[in-house]
């Protein structure tokens, strides 16, 4: 006969464990602590990457927004507590009408991850709800999706969808909703987008560019999303390498190079009309670092490029490269130079 009480005991501990970070009342804590990591890939020149690494990745965008309506400037970040090497995805805000930050509060407890790849990004509806979007990893560990169940509220935050994505990068475009760009580990770090009207129910996924693997920097304005991109050799992220551009004015629905050609995703030849500039026959890594748009609303693309991999004079130069369409043709400038692949700055 089933043991219906043992099968009870056992549904409720899974339902504790899969709430774990749903709670609607977030735990605050009295000040902030970003999360410390290495990635222990070490070299005679020290780790690829360590540090207190709160704000990581590059491709977690966006993960600062500033409300009008609030006069506050909200913020994700990776934190942790009592100096622990556990992530706990946190959401603050700066108050420019006191000068003061509001206590930080817990989206959502890792559960042991020590690992800012699961860090949030951040979007604001038109209602000024906010929504926070918790990175997953390779295809272990899912994403989730948060949102205030008040405006411009962090201590009201409730776990409302989790799927597959890493890297997220929500756009909030006004009167139409989400759309949502960002990586699964399909055959590399291949990107991905979908959409919603409401944040509650999402299209299918849609593969946009599987050539191996890609890194991505997604920007919005006015409904118009533009797109960097680069890609990794045989899936190889230590070999990234090339510049692309993408870009969207309605959620998704064709995707265009700079000057208009509308492609057929996914992108699977990494010599397609969305190339930028071929770095790879130049024997240079790409490392990107933002997207904006100048006045006329042309595409700005700030890069890093590099020789080596790990850190040390074997990848010197380091360039700082300024990438802008001028509305004829891609201009280059080189700006700066750096000591780290993985120095970081926007526009």
């Amino acid at each position: 006969m089933t043991n219906w009480k043992s099968i009870m005991r056992i549904w409720i501990s899974i339902c504790c464990l899969v709430c774990a970070g749903c709670a609607t009342t977030p735990e605050s804590l009295p000040a902030y602590q970003a999360i410390w990591f290495e990635l222990g890939q070490k070299s005679e020149h020290g780790d690829k990457y360590s540090g207190g690494l709160g704000t990581y990745t590059a491709k977690h965008r966006p993960i600062a927004i500033h409300a009008n309506q609030a006069q506050k400037t909200f913020f994700v970040y990776g934190g942790a507590k009592n100096e622990q090497r556990h992530l706990l995805n946190m959401i603050g805000y700066y108050d420019h009408k006191t000068g003061s930050l509001g206590l930080p509060a817990v989206i959502h407890d890792k559960l042991g991850v020590d690992d800012p790849h699961d860090n949030s990004s951040l979007a604001i509806d038109d209602d000024g709800h906010l929504w926070a979007f918790v990175s997953g990893r390779g295809r272990t560990r899912p994403g989730f999706i948060y949102r205030s169940t008040k405006a411009y509220d962090i201590y009201s935050m409730e776990q409302i969808y989790t799927g597959e994505f890493a890297y997220p990068q929500p756009v909030w475009i006004e009167g139409q909703g989400f759309l949502h760009c960002f990586t699964k580990y399909t055959k590399g770090r291949e990107l991905y987008w979908n959409t919603s009207t409401d944040g509650v129910s999402w299209t299918e996924d849609k593969k946009l560019a599987g050539m191996g693997g890609h890194y991505q920097n997604v920007e919005q304005q006015n409904g118009r999303v533009f797109m960097s991109f680069n890609y990794h050799p045989k899936g190889v992220v230590d070999k990234r390498t090339n510049l692309y551009f993408l870009k969207t004015d309605d959620m998704g629905e064709t995707w265009q190079t700079v000057n208009g050609t509308i492609i057929s995703p996914p992108l699977s030849d990494k010599h397609n009309v969305a190339l930028v500039h071929d770095y790879e026959s130049e024997g240079r890594l790409v490392y990107l670092k933002d997207i904006q748009f100048d006045a006329q609303g042309n595409p700005i693309i700030l890069i890093v490029t590099s020789a080596y991999h790990q850190p040390g004079p074997q990848g010197e130069p380091r360039i700082w490269e300024v990438v802008h369409w001028n509305g004829k043709q891609w201009n280059f400038h080189e700006v700066t130079r750096s000591t780290h692949n993985y120095d970081m700055g926007q526009l």
